[in-house]
């Protein structure tokens, strides 16, 4: 053993569970209120981990399409968004036919 690890583990710097302490850290769950069926031919559903200033802490975030990720990724390089709660609960409208429609919400900042 070489001087200065003799010298180390006395001063108790090499406990060697701690350069591993907190480096894995799984990701928060999703927000979401409902989670997008698996993915099929015809879409490119999945997930994404990410922080907002908001959430400092990782967090999936699902998305049922292309356009979801490209429209999630673009929010998340913009300063101005706080938060962005993927899959939120189906916000209700009427039109001629009648229905319903979610969209993210995103939090934003002035």
């Amino acid at each position: 053993m070489g001087e200065w690890l003799r010298a180390a583990v006395r001063s108790g710097l090499t406990n060697m569970s701690y350069p591993f302490k907190q480096s894995f850290m799984r990701p928060l769950p999703s927000k979401a209120t409902r989670k997008p069926p698996a993915r099929s031919k015809a879409s490119s559903r999945g997930h994404a981990t990410c922080a907002t200033a908001s959430d400092p802490r990782l967090r999936l975030r699902y998305y049922e399409s292309k356009r979801e990720q490209d429209a999630l990724y673009l929010l998340l390089a913009r300063q101005d968004v706080v938060d962005i709660w993927d899959q939120p609960p189906p916000v209700p409208y009427r039109d001629e036919v009648g229905g319903f429609a979610a969209t993210p919400l995103i939090t934003g900042s002035r």
